[in-house]
């Protein structure tokens, strides 16, 4: 996967009460790194999530994904292993590796993509957030259409897309 960005900034801060951030999905995703950022290499997006199920079984064809959980628990699947995590907890996944997970409880954690470009789906799909809070119960819901496309675009599939 390649991105037509310039070389990245020689460095930058970008604190979470700054940092552009979005609603999507029951999701507060708050974007301390983009593609546009580090010149495709990696994403790192802070999320604030309720508790429940959260994405449907997924794997990424060319990205590795890792979470960092900083408050509450997750149950992650990994192909066909359940793996508990609370804070402190780092998981990695590789590429092509199908995965999926629920929160036990509210949720903060960091979550990133090397190369970059997962962002995508969020920043052109979600709402701006005008608060550092789970999104209002009366958002919207996503346009399908925009995000099935924009996922076949970076690179990621469900079962759905498979079966």
């Amino acid at each position: 996967m390649t991105f037509p960005f310039a070389d990245p900034m020689p460095g930058y801060l970008r604190g979470r009460d700054d940092a552009p951030a979005y609603w999507q999905m029951g999701i507060l995703w708050i974007m301390l790194a983009t593609a546009e950022d580090t010149g495709g290499q990696f994403t790192l997006m802070e999320q604030l999530m309720a508790p429940g199920p959260q994405p449907p079984p997924h794997l990424h064809e060319a990205q590795r994904e890792g979470f960092y959980l900083l408050e509450g628990h997750c149950r992650f699947i990994v192909d066909d292993r359940q793996i508990d995590a609370g804070p402190g907890d780092f998981l990695t996944v590789p590429e092509m590796t199908w995965h999926a997970f629920e929160t036990l409880t509210e949720v903060r954690l960091l979550n990133c993509y090397t190369p970059a470009g997962f962002e995508r789906i969020i920043i052109e799909a979600g709402v701006p957030a005008t608060s550092r809070t789970l999104p209002p119960a009366d958002l919207p819901p996503p346009d399908t259409a925009l995000i099935r496309r924009l996922t076949r675009e970076i690179g990621m599939r469900t079962r759905d897309d498979v079966s």
